[in-house]
């Protein structure tokens, strides 16, 4: 009878481990400890018990596949490459896409033009002014700007003069300068 009182009067193992960390505690801990404090990732049903007791510090970001891998790069390195993203060729790759599509841009404008190499000159103006009014750190801007430019270029040349033209896409520009500065 006594050893049956010795076994009722000794700690359970679950009393023991109150002060123990779980494993979402370690977890958050040695990622504060490394400085991420950026997850990424499209919640499924892998990531739910991750998520259930989320940290008010932490930062989650959701979107696309492919934006969790160019955003991860881009707002937080170290994660990404703890998460195996080869930053490096990522940057490789997207600089790649880009000069592929500027190209891509460049016969279209050869298709439809004769081009000279001074014409330089006559569109650097207008795509300064597109990117200016668009935003620099937005990219649909931009392709609205240009859209807005090209519309209103096209009506001043239908109704006046062509050379007046290059007039509407820096008095535009400099209306939105006028009347959003910070924005721009």
């Amino acid at each position: 009878m006594n050893d049956m009182q010795t076994v009722h009067d000794a700690p359970s193992d679950s009393a023991k481990m109150t002060n123990a960390q779980t494993v979402h505690e370690v977890t958050y801990d040695l990622l504060r400890s490394l400085g991420l404090t950026t997850v990424f990732g499209n919640p499924g049903s892998t990531e739910q018990t991750f998520l259930q007791r989320f940290p008010d510090d932490f930062t989650w970001g959701v979107s696309t596949s492919a934006y969790q891998i160019e955003g991860a790069a881009a707002e937080d390195g170290p994660i990404a490459t703890a998460f195996g993203v080869n930053r490096q060729a990522l940057a490789l790759l997207l600089s790649g896409a880009c000069a592929a599509h500027a190209g891509v841009a460049g016969v279209c404008i050869a298709l439809s033009y004769t081009l000279a190499p001074a014409q330089i000159y006559g569109w650097i103006g207008v795509v300064f002014a597109a990117v200016m009014m668009g935003g620099l750190g937005r990219p649909l801007g931009p392709i609205v700007a240009g859209i807005v430019i090209g519309v209103s270029e096209s009506v001043t040349m239908a109704l006046t003069s062509p050379s007046w033209a290059p007039l509407v896409s820096f008095s535009l520009l400099i209306v939105v300068l006028l009347v959003r500065p910070s924005k721009v």
